[in-house]
């Protein structure tokens, strides 16, 4: 009901959200006096139930991103990021998927740390991490890529330590050690469209010297150089990688615009946004596999647009218009999701195997 709720009113205010809540067919009173009050009550009860197991559905996401995510053999890019409604930050990890990134883990808290167990950002950004790399099987080879935010000699370190590959950019301002080069790099003289540079086995930083391979590269039509730092020994495979980091950008503007929950969040911690923030991770997966499914040229046909649509943008448009077929092509998704996921299905309550073997009895005779 949530995800319905927030596809409905484009909006985190609880009371707007509760306006999409089904009222019930027979009533007590015929007419209450509050009965928005009884539907916001019902929402947040529900953003306060501790039973609903985030940790179970990241695991599910995770094993799904192993079917949706298109990159060659055994490597799994994670794009990883923070955007913020003020006062709260969200860090979430993303697998890319024609043009977006689909939530695989996220964490919400308050950019102050007030409230929190961890006693800085840093610590918040390990742990998710830590908890993520767990959820994947060994065999994966897993490759963090993430902005300047996120380049530091110790995160660096911390993922060499977690055994995970890393594509980094970092600042022009970052001082390199290297036998060719020894400086900012910033100063290291490129220019749009030049050649790269590929450093290999540089050492990070002026004082913590936190051995890296460094790429700088400056192509035609970007803005500013890109300096990116990596553990991984092919220049052409960083540089692919890093590019794909554009795409948790699109999905922050998704749940912002498209989605217009930009500027709607009125809530007063945490733990309330990351209940309505499970509610947008589900409907954002659903809408991108949906449009991901619905390529075909009846459904092109469906929705006009001045150029071609990316997988969430066409999922949006269907779900507005309801075309005929599109329930049958619902129902499709959903049992394709749970094949995939069959293996993570909940075993039945004791109790029902505790009479398991009467009800054979029953159908024996």
């Amino acid at each position: 009901m949530l995800c319905q709720a927030l596809f409905a009113r484009h909006s985190l205010v609880l009371t707007e959200l509760a306006r999409a809540y089904p009222v019930p067919s027979q009533r007590k009173t015929a007419k209450p006096k509050h009965g928005l009050l009884h539907r916001v009550k019902r929402l947040w009860r529900f953003l306060h139930n501790r039973r609903p197991d985030q940790a179970g559905l990241m695991l599910r996401l995770t094993r799904l991103s192993c079917s949706v995510c298109r990159s060659p053999g055994l490597l799994l890019p994670v794009l990883v990021d923070l955007t913020y409604f003020e006062p709260f930050a969200v860090l979430s990890a993303n697998v890319p998927r024609n043009g977006r990134a689909l939530p695989i883990a996220w964490r919400t808290f308050r950019r102050d740390l007030q409230g929190e167990p961890e006693l800085s950002q840093n610590l918040i950004i390990e742990g998710l991490l830590s908890q993520m790399l767990e959820r994947i099987a060994p065999a994966i080879q897993t490759v963090i890529v993430a902005d300047r935010e996120f380049a530091a000699a110790r995160f660096f370190r911390f993922l060499k330590g977690l055994g995970t590959r890393f594509v980094i950019r970092v600042d022009a301002e970052t001082w390199i050690h290297h036998p060719r080069y020894n400086g900012a790099l910033g100063a290291m003289g490129l220019r749009p469209g030049g050649r790269r540079v590929w450093l290999e086995g540089a050492f990070y930083a002026k004082e913590e010297r936190e051995p890296v391979n460094l790429l700088a590269v400056w192509a035609a039509g970007q803005r500013e150089p890109w300096f990116i730092a990596s553990n991984l020994a092919d220049p052409q495979l960083i540089e692919r990688l890093y590019r794909k980091r554009m795409k948790i950008e699109h999905g922050y503007r998704d749940w912002k615009h498209h989605l217009r929950l930009k500027g709607t969040l009125k809530v007063q911690s945490a733990g309330q946004l990351a209940g309505l923030l499970l509610g947008v991770v589900v409907l954002y997966w659903y809408v991108c596999l949906l449009g991901q499914r619905l390529k075909g040229a009846h459904w092109a046909g469906e929705v006009r647009s001045w150029g071609p649509l990316g997988d969430f943008k066409r999922g949006l448009e269907l779900l507005r218009l309801s075309p005929p077929g599109l329930e049958r092509a619902c129902q499709r998704l959903v049992q394709w999701v749970a094949e995939k996921l069959f293996g993570l299905a909940p075993l039945p309550p004791l109790y029902k195997w505790r009479y398991r073997r009467y009800r054979c009895l029953q159908l024996c005779g």
